[in-house]
C-alpha cells in the first residue's frame, strides 16, 4: 500500500485506474493474510490468482 514516501505501482502516473482486476487480487492478497500472516508475498498472490482462474 501507498505510504507518505513510497507510491505503490498501481496508484502512479500511467497506471492509475487503468489496472483491471485488482481488487481481485487485493481479496486474495486479504485470504492468504488471514491464513499465513506475514508469509505471503506477490508471486504466492500471483501464482493463487492463476490456480484459480485456470480452475474456472
Amino acid at each position: 500500500s501507498d505510504s507518505a514516501t513510497i507510491q505503490t505501482k498501481k496508484n502512479v502516473g500511467p497506471n492509475m485506474n487503468s489496472l483491471r482486476g485488482l481488487d481481485l487480487v487485493d481479496a486474495i492478497k486479504a485470504a492468504l493474510k488471514v491464513l499465513c500472516p506475514e508469509v505471503v508475498s506477490c508471486v504466492d498472490i500471483v501464482a493463487v490468482a492463476i490456480c484459480n482462474s485456470m480452475a474456472t
